[in-house]
């Protein structure tokens, strides 16, 4: 028999948004929420959010609504894991249109965030804690970043600014993927690698794609380890570019 372990045993977990509307998220159904400024991005303040239990494996869904292409309909940010203990799922991000394409995709395994606190120091329950607590991070308020903004590039700017260096790293990574039909999402081989190593990437082009992705909404998040990223939509390329890449 299967059984719900969301935190209240609740399905659908609400969230608190500094918003002045609330709209309540009932099943798979959306709702979005007018903050009565046309300059901030449109929010739906819900997160529907479960985590089941069942012979042979758990599994954890959440989605949230946000306009991150800036053009005034809100995707839908979606979070499915699943694997035979919470310590092993594997764990997809994936950002849909308002009509149902795949703007963008990552994929990790929740071993990741166990990198520098070894799993064995862990009982199973503490263990769910802690992935539970990531995976619940991925679509909180503090996620959705309202503007992206040229940094300096270093390290600590990790709120919305544009670090031109993992712009250009994404154009490489997203030239070799097109080159050698590697979706998102899934691992670059030691050859890939070493392509995108030696992709050409022109100064300009870096230049006007941080132009273009000035203004944007951003979207950060965690996928263990040392990994934290930033991606914005680039009105230029129809594409989310990843703006920021960190440890």
């Amino acid at each position: 028999m299967m059984k719900f372990l969301a935190s209240a045993c609740a399905v659908a977990v609400m969230c608190a948004c500094g918003t002045t509307d609330r709209n309540r998220l009932d099943g798979a159904s959306s709702a979005k929420a007018d903050t009565g400024n046309p300059g901030t991005p449109a929010w739906n303040v819900a997160v529907a959010d479960s985590f089941v239990a069942a012979e042979g494996g758990v599994a954890y869904d959440a989605r949230r609504d946000f306009d991150l292409t800036g053009d005034g309909k809100p995707e839908t940010v979606a979070v499915h894991a699943a694997g035979a203990r919470t310590d092993t799922m594997q764990v997809r991000l994936s950002i849909l249109s308002a009509t149902g394409d795949t703007l963008f995709v990552d994929a990790w395994n929740t071993q990741a965030y166990f990198a520098f606190d070894a799993r064995s120091r862990f009982t199973a329950h503490a263990a769910d804690s802690v992935v539970l607590s990531h995976l619940r991070k991925l679509l909180r308020d503090d996620a959705f970043i309202a503007v992206s903004t040229k940094g300096s590039g270093k390290a600590h700017n990790t709120r919305g600014e544009i670090d031109p260096d993992a712009v250009r790293y994404d154009i490489k990574e997203n030239g070799v993927r097109a080159a050698m039909h590697i979706p998102r999402g899934t691992p670059l081989s030691p050859a890939a690698l070493h392509a995108q190593e030696k992709f050409p990437v022109p100064d300009a082009l870096v230049d006007s794609l941080v132009k273009d992705l000035e203004g944007q909404p951003a979207f950060q998040y965690f996928a263990g380890g040392e990994i934290t990223s930033s991606i914005a939509w680039s009105r230029a390329k129809h594409r989310f570019v990843r703006i920021f890449a960190c440890c």
